[in-house]
């Protein structure tokens, strides 16, 4: 009967022992399993971290944003220069230490990287800009912006109400011309003994004004031009004229209020100069003007942000000479006197339009002599205001004069013309001026801003030495 029990137990614990050891060998099998993903995971945390602790350190300098520059210092921007690097940290990961390595010691996976891909990415210029734009506001979060959103948005409804932003003085000046050149067309048919150019010198009040224009807005609102810059750049290698790179459309959506774009205005504003506070060092020193002008030289985009600032001067200006009795009666009788001496009455009307016209340029240009002289202009005039004489037309040059410490200084002026211009043409022109001052620098000849990643989606496939594998994807970025 002993012999039975002892053969029993021999059986119950040959039994039990099997289910005992399938029961450790799965829980053997299940730590590995369970740390091979573990250790999937947080290598690849710190894989695409990594990737993204790479970042452009000038672009991160000069400009305070974060991208990733997929060139890497060369001439040939990729993604998969950012794969290849997200592979070697996956890699470099589950390497063995030093110590292992000499001891021989092992995990319990022996696991590799199988391979690494990005199959989604975002760069800067995705979105016409809307990735740049994102970090932008990112970084100017805590700007306060409702003051100065309510600033800018008060001087523009000013523009709106009284229509300076909508009504074009050079036009109807250019017409009023027309007319007149027609009456003393019509009049010359008529007459013998004198030419059309001594008739023109003799009836026409504002021919002075008019060949003085030709000089250049410029030329006649900063008469001392020894310190305007002369820089220039060739634009075709920059990125608003080139064919960029594009991204999968990873996160390039956005939906901009008021408020967001006063906030990229003001950016540009604190990380470029212009003509009133030039920037050092960069290809073009004026770069507000640039991003409003689009011009290859500094003195040209000037010269469009003249012409733009003397479109809303001269319809205020025009408004009040208009509104003013002594000035108008002052063009009507010149008027009268000129149309009397040239023997055509028909042209008092035309002629009494011309030299208000030409006031109005002349006021115009002593605004803007004012506002580059670092003075300020009010959008409205008054008689207060009002800086220029009659007889001044004849010298544009030193017309008006004084100063002006009511209204809007140069600097304002630009954010109205920033505020009113499209989002995307001034990104555009951002990232060219990125380019430009970056391209300066040690080791970043070849930078190029739509190589620049902000986020991507990782894709990360490791395997072990008995034979396991794994995928992983996630999404990784600097505002995630």
């Amino acid at each position: 009967m002993r012999l039975q029990a002892k053969g029993y137990l021999t059986v119950f614990l040959s039994l039990s022992i099997s289910i005992i050891l399938s029961l450790i060998l799965a829980l053997y099998q299940g730590a590995r399993i369970g740390d091979m993903k573990m250790r999937t995971e947080c290598v690849s945390d710190i894989a695409m971290n990594s990737v993204l602790a790479e970042y452009s350190r000038e672009l991160q300098r000069q400009y305070d944003l974060l991208f990733v520059d997929t060139s890497y210092g060369s001439t040939a921007p990729s993604i998969a220069n950012t794969e290849e690097h997200l592979r070697y940290y996956v890699q470099g990961n589950f390497e063995r230490t030093l110590t292992g390595s000499l001891t021989g010691a092992s995990g319990l996976t022996g696991m590799k990287c199988i391979q690494a891909r990005i199959p989604a990415y975002s760069l800067a210029t995705d979105g016409n800009g809307a990735v740049l734009r994102r970090q932008i506001l990112a970084y100017m979060t805590a700007e306060p912006a409702e003051a100065l959103l309510g600033r800018i948005s008060g001087e523009i409804e000013q523009l709106k109400i009284h229509g300076y932003d909508r009504r074009n003085i050079e036009e109807e000046n250019a017409q009023n011309q027309q007319h007149i050149r027609e009456i003393r067309q019509a009049a010359k048919e008529q007459r013998t003994g004198r030419t059309e150019k001594e008739q023109d010198r003799q009836d026409n009040p504002v021919d002075l004004v008019e060949s003085q224009k030709s000089i250049g807005i410029v030329n006649l609102a900063i008469p001392r031009q020894n310190n305007l810059s002369t820089a220039s750049v060739e634009l075709s290698q920059f990125v608003s004229h080139r064919q960029n790179m594009t991204g999968t459309g990873l996160d390039d959506t956005e939906s901009l209020s008021l408020t967001d774009q006063v906030l990229i205005d003001q950016y540009m504003f604190e990380k470029c100069g212009s003509y009133a506070d030039v920037r050092k060092g960069s290809p073009l020193q004026y770069e507000l003007e640039y991003i409003l002008g689009g011009a290859d030289s500094d003195r040209e985009n000037l010269e469009k942000v003249a012409r733009r600032l003397m479109l809303w001067r001269e319809a205020s200006n025009f408004a009040y000479v208009i509104s003013d009795a002594e000035k108008y009666e002052k063009a009507e009788k010149a008027a009268m006197l000129l149309s009397t001496l040239a023997t055509v009455p028909e042209l008092e009307e035309p002629f009494k339009y011309g030299i208000l016209f030409a006031w109005s340029f002349t006021e115009s240009i002593s605004d803007l002599r004012l506002l580059f002289q670092g003075e300020r202009v009010p959008i409205v005039k008054t008689a207060d205001s009002w800086k220029t004489g009659f007889l001044e037309m004849t010298d544009l040059r030193h017309a008006g004069g004084g100063s002006g410490e009511k209204g809007l200084d140069y600097e304002e002026y630009l954010r109205m013309l920033f505020f009113v211009e499209r989002m995307d043409i001034k990104t555009e022109r951002l990232m060219d001026l990125m380019e430009m001052n970056i391209r300066k620098t040690a080791g970043n000849q070849n930078f190029r801003i739509d190589a620049c990643m902000d986020c991507f989606t990782g894709e990360i496939c490791t395997g072990s030495s008995n034979g396991f594998s794994m995928k992983l994807q996630r999404t990784c970025g600097y505002e995630q």
